[in-house]
């Protein structure tokens, strides 16, 4: 049976070959209309008459790499087999030599082990990725019964790991600007841009300094000397000239810009142990907080700010709080093992727990993603998990693991899970590392662009509002760290 061309103004004409270049942009099956399309990659085209033998090709290439897989596994596990019997043996029973050959070779695993949670642990994955892709739309092609049908789903299929792999390969970066960065011996744990990234906070112990940015650089500004402890937190306001700051003394201020300056609009008091994380709704009529005294405090905007509930669900320091896109669900977590999903109640405008998960280890970072789905990234772990949505439940599931990189059997609180819609980045502080994770479109998956690492556990960090810039600051540079986006 001839299969004809679907596009439009080519009168219907029959396909004559097939374009292999793994860029190409256009039809995959083409016509002699089609085929100028093709003309800059022409060597990659090839008749439709020996499209059978491509296809015969790849499949035996993909057996080759199948086998060089089982060879990879028979030989490291000939190598188990052999340290299987080892590890049990009194080390005084040995000689000093044959001890010394013998904690040799158990060293040369650690070069295994570093080249697996490297390149190739990465490649492992994104193939993984690509072949589940290919089993599920091979299924939707077996059950088309039309060839013109199967042609077109095979295009689909071509086009959708097309564009995944370019997605893969489009790689991105925050590269250092180092002769942009500002010495800071004081202790930095909070940073924040303002609405259009012209104004950088950077916390100082108890002071706050006020930088202006411009695509980069910082100039320095204010000092605000109104906390009596360490700034732990600060949020900009995104449609009004103001700012939220929470410190180590229990205590929030909102800040209003008045004839260029900042000064303090308001104190709000009423948590009885220092603030670990504070955020503000869109409508910036409500701040949410969450404190080492184990509570939740909503405040909301009259004429002034004033607390309008308490939530006492924790029993353990909540150091992290989130809201979904749509404003109106909050998710916590605590030392307590716990995660909190709670859920505006429209009639009063009350907060209600939703959900309880409990979990294995409990953790500083928790971050909406949209409406349906969050993640939560557990204490030092080398995983970061994703919860989605039941639509037959209402409840939230965890779903898969994310491999992120720690390092460390330590870390610090404050530097909160961030995620920029527009441009799908995640950024996961986790012990001594910087995860940069991308999210795929339509799907649950996220994928590790970059790691930024340190040498110690205690870092802070924030990510522009644009996601052009990335500020840190950690306990051994004690330097402001200005790293610019760049894809590669």
């Amino acid at each position: 049976m001839e299969i004809r061309c679907t596009q439009a103004n080519h009168q219907n004409l029959q396909i004559i070959g097939a374009c292999i270049d793994p860029e190409c942009q256009y039809q995959r099956p083409y016509c002699h209309y089609c085929q100028i399309s093709h003309s800059q990659h022409f060597v990659n085209t090839i008749p439709l008459e020996f499209l059978s033998n491509w296809m015969q090709e790849k499949y035996e290439a993909f057996q080759v790499m199948q086998y060089s897989f089982q060879e990879c596994k028979s030989s490291l596990q000939t190598i188990i087999d052999l340290f299987i019997p080892l590890i049990n043996i009194n080390a005084e029973n040995l000689g000093l030599s044959e001890l010394s050959n013998k904690i040799k070779c158990f060293s040369q695993i650690q070069e295994l082990e570093i080249l697996f949670q490297s390149e190739l642990k990465q490649s492992m994955d994104f193939i993984i990725l690509i072949a589940d892709q290919i089993r599920q739309n091979m299924k939707k092609v077996a059950t088309e019964k039309q060839p013109i049908n199967a042609l077109v789903q095979t295009r689909n299929l071509q086009n959708t790991i097309q564009i995944q792999t370019q997605q893969y390969q489009k790689k991105i970066s925050f590269e250092l600007i180092e002769q942009n960065s500002i010495q800071q011996t004081e202790g930095c744990r909070a940073i924040a841009f303002n609405k259009d990234d012209s104004i950088v906070l950077a916390a100082c112990d108890q002071l706050i300094k006020v930088y202006k940015h411009d695509k980069g650089k910082l100039n320095y500004n204010q000092t605000l000397n109104e906390h009596k402890e360490n700034v732990v937190t600060l949020n900009f306001m995104m449609k009004s000239d103001r700012f939220v700051s929470g410190s180590f003394d229990s205590t929030i201020i909102i800040w209003q810009q008045v004839q260029f300056k900042w000064v303090k609009q308001q104190q709000l008091t009423g948590h009885s142990n220092c603030i670990l994380c504070l955020i503000v709704n869109n409508k910036e009529d409500l701040i949410i907080s969450s404190s080492k005294d184990c509570t939740i405090k909503f405040w909301g905007k009259q004429y002034d700010w004033i607390l309008q509930q308490t939530v006492n669900e924790h029993n353990k320091s909540i150091h992290s709080i989130s809201l979904n896109e749509q404003q109106n669900q909050l998710i916590s977590c605590s030392l307590d093992k716990s995660l909190y999903v709670m859920q505006l109640r429209e009639l009063d405008q009350k907060w209600i727990v939703k959900q309880f998960i409990e979990v294995n280890q409990y953790g500083y970072r928790i971050s909406f993603i949209n409406n349906n789905q969050f993640v939560y990234q557990p204490y030092c772990s080398e995983f970061m998990q994703v919860y989605d949505l039941d639509q037959s439940t209402l409840q939230y599931k965890k779903t898969i693991d994310i491999p992120v990189k720690c390092g460390s059997q330590h870390d610090t609180s404050y530097f909160q899970l961030q995620y920029l819609k527009s441009k799908g980045i995640l950024i996961n502080k986790n012990g001594k590392f910087i995860n940069i994770l991308r999210k795929l479109d339509d799907n649950n998956q996220f994928v590790v662009e970059q790691l930024i690492q340190f040498d110690d556990h205690i870092n802070f960090g924030q990510l522009s509002q644009d996601g052009c810039y990335l500020i840190n600051w950690d306990i051994v540079k004690r330097k402001l760290q200005i790293r610019k986006y760049k894809e590669l």
